[in-house]
């Protein structure tokens, strides 16, 4: 093994490294952003569902749902389910 493939490898798991922590690091803001969805929804009466769905060629995978507590019915969102980004723009708009 000569010197260059030896750096080269060590770059390259270097790379890869930093790339697994970025993605880390982007699981748990989105998580974070979650948790505060989740707590803003209760205060006004709502549920804030995530789908359970694994497949990520589900239809509703990675998809949310508000739904009316005591009600049982889907608030302004469709049966597939809207994204993170949906639901915080209806929260943070006052639309309820």
């Amino acid at each position: 093994m000569d010197m260059s493939s030896s750096s080269s490898r060590v770059g390259l798991l270097a790379r890869e490294e930093r790339e697994a922590s970025s993605q880390v690091e982007g699981f748990r803001e989105e998580k974070v952003r979650e948790n505060r969805l989740r707590r803003t929804a209760r205060r006004r009466g709502m549920l804030f569902v995530k789908s359970r769905r694994r497949d990520p060629r589900a239809c509703d995978y990675g998809r949310y749902w508000l739904v009316v507590q005591g009600e049982h019915y889907a608030l302004l969102t469709p049966e597939s389910g809207v994204t993170l980004d949906e639901v915080e723009e209806y929260l943070s708009d006052g639309w309820v």
